[in-house]
């Protein structure tokens, strides 16, 4: 239970499998939730806006799959693709969970595409293809 912290209530029992072991696997779909959580840097602080005004806000997409297991990303590909497909705004300046309606029982690939940081370097990001690419 103490592992899925932070996980969606309906989650909370699944066995939570990190995102890497997925990738280039196929999975159905059984429930996706984006959870808006206040943006903390690696100290654990909460980072403001530049006037520090307003706290930040981050989404992760927690996705349960067909065998009883979930996976979450902070994923922006994943979160921009599933805006996309569904046509709800998911990312939200607010602490909210908001379940994304439309995607029980379909199929996906699970996999990764470069993406350059602010800091220079290229790092994965998460996102769904068909499956039968």
């Amino acid at each position: 239970m103490r592992k899925n912290f932070g996980a969606p209530e309906s989650m909370k029992l699944l066995k939570r499998i990190p995102v890497e072991e997925l990738v280039g696997k196929t999975i159905t779909i059984d429930e996706i939730i984006v959870s808006n959580k206040v943006k903390k840097d690696d100290n654990g602080n909460v980072i403001m806006t530049k006037d520090g005004q307003k706290e930040i806000y981050q989404p992760f997409v927690y996705v349960a799959f067909d065998d009883g297991s979930y996976f979450s990303t902070k994923s922006q590909l994943l979160v921009d693709q599933l805006e996309t497909l569904t046509g709800q705004e998911l990312a939200v300046f607010e602490k909210k969970e908001i379940p994304v309606n439309k995607v029980k029982g379909t199929k996906v690939k699970v996999s990764t595409e470069k993406v350059k940081y602010r800091d220079g370097k290229m790092y994965d990001q998460y996102l769904f293809l068909d499956a039968d690419e």
